[in-house]
């Protein structure tokens, strides 16, 4: 179900963390080796993202955990699940800039979120998967 509030509520699987963004117009589906672990998913991960000003994350103080991917991301970790990637990318769309928060597109209800927009790191994908309908399509992070 679509809402038309000017701001969307998900929350992690065990509920003790809630996030409240701007409702997301972008979504990307990403297919980078790192997003894809994280995600558990042998096709890609799909966030949507905000400027972290706009991000309001409630619960316990979580525990960070770093990397240094091909974006170099913080992720959050709630009840086992990593909810909230930090992007350190100088070039993109607002919701990749460096501080934008990125969250993972299942912390949402079904209708809360807008159909892919784009697709990153198209390199890393299966050979028998093919992008979606209409989106830009990037090998790597790309010059958005």
């Amino acid at each position: 179900m679509t809402s038309d509030t000017d701001t969307v509520t998900g929350h992690c699987v065990c509920k003790a963390y809630t996030v409240t963004i701007p409702r997301p117009t972008q979504m990307n589906l990403c297919h980078c080796v790192d997003c894809r672990r994280w995600a558990g998913s042998m096709r890609y991960s799909a966030h949507v993202g905000a400027p972290a000003d706009k991000v309001k994350l409630e619960g316990p103080k979580p525990r960070t955990h770093s990397v240094k991917g091909v974006d170099g991301e913080n992720m959050i970790r709630a009840c086992g699940l990593y909810i909230m990637p930090e992007s350190r990318a100088e070039k993109g769309p607002s919701f990749f800039k460096a501080g934008a928060k990125l969250m993972f597109v299942g912390l949402f209800n079904p209708g809360d979120v807008p159909t892919p927009t784009m697709e990153t790191f198209t390199k890393d994908m299966e050979s028998w998967e093919t992008t979606a309908r209409g989106v830009n399509a990037f090998e790597k992070n790309g010059k958005f």
